[in-house]
């Protein structure tokens, strides 16, 4: 199945400009919202930089590790659990560089990461990859047979979790750090479940690679959630940067 062709006439390679769909609406929101963490546009728009390239460059070096091939398409070549495998870490190693609030920056950071994940995945659907087990009803596979519809379906479910974590943020119930927590946990959860819909390769039973990486992600999560709830309090540490 391929719908990279919708429109042939305009030739556009829709998977790449969804990809670039998703950056434009990232640094959108890191813009927008800098001010509720103090942060001047430029210092969120900068950041947001930061963030967008390091989902990049950890979705290619996993699907690199996965594939044993060097990809520097842009077009091609990524595996998002690379994306939030490197993304915690990266922070963390960068708020305590630059002396900035870990939990806050992995806040910062969250709601956007989850934009460009939903429309990363809407790309894939375009570019017939990531592709469903073949089902009764669903996306056409050109044989006239269906595939289960598990791009969109994880589409939607990465902007609804963008959604929720946003009311979330904005309520300011919960310690700086816990919103990444309760995304990675959502994510890994939804990928576990999708994995056994999508077109895989099993290592044991019923279990992919993905399988794997999404339990990780839940790890990490629960991990991340666990320690800034019970992390004591900070100063706010609102000045303006």
């Amino acid at each position: 199945m391929s719908l990279v062709k919708l429109f042939p006439e305009l030739g556009i390679d829709w998977y790449v400009w969804f990809h670039v769909a998703g950056i434009i609406a990232c640094l959108v929101y890191y813009v927008l919202i800098s001010r509720r963490f103090a942060y001047k546009w430029y210092i969120g728009f900068g950041l947001g930089i930061i963030i967008v390239l390091l989902e990049i460059i950890g979705a290619k070096i996993l699907a690199f590790l996965e594939t044993d091939t060097i990809n520097f398409s842009f077009s091609s070549g990524y595996s998002l659990f690379g994306a939030m495998l490197l993304l915690v870490p990266a922070l963390i190693v960068i708020g305590l560089f630059i002396k900035l609030s870990i939990g806050k920056l992995l806040d910062f950071a969250v709601v956007g990461c989850f934009i460009c994940l939903g429309l990363f995945r809407v790309g894939c659907l375009f570019a017939g990859c990531c592709y469903g087990i073949e089902w009764p009803w669903g996306l056409p596979d050109g044989n006239g047979g269906y595939l289960f519809p598990v791009q969109p379906i994880e589409a939607f479910l990465d902007f609804l979790i963008a959604g929720i974590l946003f009311f979330l943020l904005l309520k300011k119930k919960l310690p700086s750090g816990c919103l990444m927590g309760i995304g990675y946990i959502s994510y890994g959860v939804i990928r576990f479940i999708l994995q056994f819909f999508r077109d895989r390769t099993n290592l044991f039973l019923e279990i992919s690679l993905s399988h794997i990486w999404a339990l990780v992600i839940i790890a990490m999560g629960i991990a991340l959630f666990l320690w800034f709830y019970k992390k004591p309090k900070q100063p706010s540490g609102d000045e303006v940067i």
